[in-house]
């Protein structure tokens, strides 16, 4: 493992999906060492899904990263198993501000069977509320896809009850908001009579939190472009 690593992989790994597939980046990977291949799926993972370049294509980053999954789970990696089916799942969520790729069912099975897999794991290893909720939202997201409201809606219930146990590792408290507003999304595509209100008064309360304390101000800003976002494509053109 080089100074540049993983980085100074990303050229080749490139070429390979670009005159291959992702076939070829998953065989140029296995040619690691074990130790380099658990940095090498994480960095595919990230380089493929955060970067621009030709062809990119939602349904190739996330046949990359199934093999990553399985062959760390294979070694018993799991927490790293863990780590890498959250990230394609949260990566396929349609909720992220200037990620205009579009989402198709496949795409929201796909992440719901890695939000599965990854409660699942995160159960097993007994990981913290912090995790919970981030695993629950991300399930509720790809339920939400599918369209399927109920289901949608409790696996939001469940990432709000794990944010708010007040444990030592809850997330920060604008976090557990923006699981309200997906909660109350979710809501509205389940007909509940409430949940139009409830959005409303979460997004005043984040407006509110910006102009109080302007140092979150930015990443206020983005929780509600990730609510707007996930609003119009899974309420509204639902």
């Amino acid at each position: 493992m080089g100074e540049g690593f993983p980085e100074d992989q990303w050229p080749g790994l490139l070429n390979a999906m670009q005159r291959v597939g992702p076939s070829a980046v998953v065989r140029f990977v296995r040619r690691a060492s074990a130790c380099d291949r658990t940095a090498l799926w994480h960095f595919v993972r990230s380089a493929f899904a955060l970067r621009e370049w030709e062809g990119k294509s939602l349904a190739a980053i996330t046949a990359v990263c199934e093999a990553g999954v399985a062959d760390m789970a294979e070694r018993e990696e799991l927490d790293e198993a863990n780590v890498l089916s959250y990230n394609v799942a949260a990566d396929l969520a349609p909720c992220w501000p200037g990620d205009d790729l579009p989402r198709r069912a496949e795409d929201y099975h796909a992440g719901l069977i890695a939000a599965d897999r990854c409660i699942r794991w995160r159960e097993q290893l007994r990981k913290g509320a912090d995790a919970m909720a981030m695993a629950h939202w991300v399930r509720g997201i790809h339920l939400m896809g599918l369209g399927r409201a109920a289901d949608a809606a409790a696996a939001m219930t469940l990432a709000c009850r794990a944010a708010d146990t007040g444990a030592a590792d809850a997330p920060a408290p604008t976090t557990l908001l923006l699981y309200r507003g997906y909660r109350a999304l979710a809501g509205i595509t389940d007909g509940e009579t409430s949940a139009c209100r409830d959005f409303e008064t979460i997004v005043a309360a984040f407006e509110a939190n910006a102009d109080d304390n302007p140092v979150e101000a930015d990443g206020i800003a983005f929780h509600l472009g990730q609510l707007a976002k996930t609003k119009r494509i899974l309420v509204d053109q639902a």
